[in-house]
């Protein structure tokens, strides 16, 4: 129960919380963010174009250009928010500032849910508190990606499914799997949870397992079932992404092992390009989008089957990269000196003291410590299968800050401390 002291406190930091993202994003934007070609789709879609990204690859050596249409590219929540903010409110950087602090400050409400759900009062204030200062979170607000809608939909997800765990109502874990079609709407790298949310579901619940299988599926699909088809309009193939296996062969190569992650993805996508022979630039010349897929899927496939060695020394790198000690990728252009210096002092205690409280404590609650586990395991998955840099991991940081309430509530110093804040107080 939440008492009027915990109220003030909480609206305290939501305040704090919408002040610090708004005030920062003034001092640090002069315009909407134009970079990962969220700002260039959302201009073409409207335009009226049809392709709406356009890359490729040129040949310094052969004098050759490969081009690549992309028709969808991104998934469209965060398009859509582009969309509206450059048509209906011509860019202003008050409105896009304004909508983004606003959804930042909903996520740190719905942590706030969250941690209440399982831990004292003092201690989920607490965790708000972090969330609403984590340094990670409040870049979210003026970087140029999807992360802001993705935390948002993301933790509304695992707020239902652990409200499911304590009621068994199958309405929440409905509600559960309609944030997790809207997720993927926001990112399809979230694709891994669905899958460990199924097993979760088939080895750990024991009552209707195929009903809650089939619902949690069926909101999934219907959900995103607008975008597989757009897709089928336009490749008349039920695809979950026109973008992937291109990705595919860019995370599995000979230069991942050996410099993935200080490199960035583009750096070395651009070294592999230049490694494509004459013949090859010929052949994807004469391709469809899809035979391309294709083709960099075979590509990556033989290098897998005929390096069995330094592909695994290159999953390896990238699964450990997950976990990022060090920001990476280093980049020139960006201050590295201080952005290793905060996530040093921030993300790594709240990593360290939360993988803690993970092991010490996991049998507290194992149902909803495993739910938090299998969010963090299906970016390791994804990392593997494909890649993640820092900033792909931050909205997964949100596990440790829960693993660290998990230790603060468990141990026993730790107690003592709170409840004496509590006569104290």
């Amino acid at each position: 129960m939440i008492y009027k002291k915990e109220k003030k406190i909480l609206f305290l930091i939501l305040l704090l919380a919408f002040l610090v993202r708004f005030v920062s994003s003034y001092i640090i934007l002069d315009e909407m963010p134009k970079t990962y070609g969220w700002h260039h789709i959302a201009s073409n879609v409207i335009k009226g174009h049809k392709t709406l990204l356009q890359s490729g690859y040129y040949s310094r050596e052969y004098d050759m250009r490969v081009v690549f249409n992309y028709y969808t590219v991104r998934p469209p929540v965060n398009v859509l928010f582009n969309i509206i903010m450059i048509y209906f409110f011509k860019e202003s950087m008050f409105f896009y500032i304004l909508f983004q602090s606003l959804i930042a400050t909903l996520i740190v409400y719905i942590s706030f849910k969250i941690f209440s759900l399982k831990f004292p009062v003092k201690i989920s204030i607490l965790g708000t508190a972090i969330v609403c200062f984590y340094p990670g979170f409040i870049s979210r607000v003026w970087n140029a990606t999807e992360d802001n809608f993705f935390i948002l939909f993301i933790l509304y997800s695992i707020y239902f499914i652990f409200v499911y765990l304590s009621r068994r109502e199958l309405k929440y874990l409905r509600y559960s799997s309609l944030f997790i079609g809207l997720s993927f709407l926001t990112r399809s790298t979230i694709l891994p949870f669905v899958f460990l949310l199924i097993i979760f579901l088939l080895f750990f619940i024991k009552e209707r397992k195929m009903v809650l299988i089939l619902n949690s599926a069926g909101v999934i699909l219907l959900t995103i079932s607008p975008l597989l088809i757009y897709h089928f309009s336009i490749y008349n193939k039920v695809l979950l992404s026109d973008h992937s296996w291109g990705r595919f062969w860019v995370a599995n190569n000979k230069y991942i092992a050996g410099q993935f992650p200080r490199t960035s993805i583009d750096k070395i996508e651009y070294q592999m390009s230049q490694d494509l022979s004459k013949e090859d630039y010929m052949k994807l010349s004469r391709m469809s989008h899809l035979e391309k897929e294709k083709f960099f899927l075979h590509k990556a496939f033989s290098f897998i089957k005929e390096n069995p060695g330094p592909y695994l020394s290159c999953v390896f790198k990238k699964v450990i990269s997950v976990f990022s000690i060090s920001y990476n990728p280093h980049s020139k252009s960006k201050d590295m000196r201080t952005r290793q210096l905060v996530h040093l002092l921030t993300y790594v205690p709240i990593l360290m003291i939360g993988i803690m409280g993970y092991a010490l404590y996991f049998k507290a609650a194992p149902l909803e410590n495993l739910i938090m586990i299998i969010f963090y395991l299906s970016l390791i998955i994804l990392a593997a299968v494909f890649w993640a840099h820092t900033r792909h991991t931050i909205p997964y940081h949100f596990t440790f800050i829960y693993g660290i309430l998990l230790f603060l509530d468990q141990n026993k110093w730790a107690g003592k401390i709170l409840i004496k804040n509590q006569l104290n107080g």
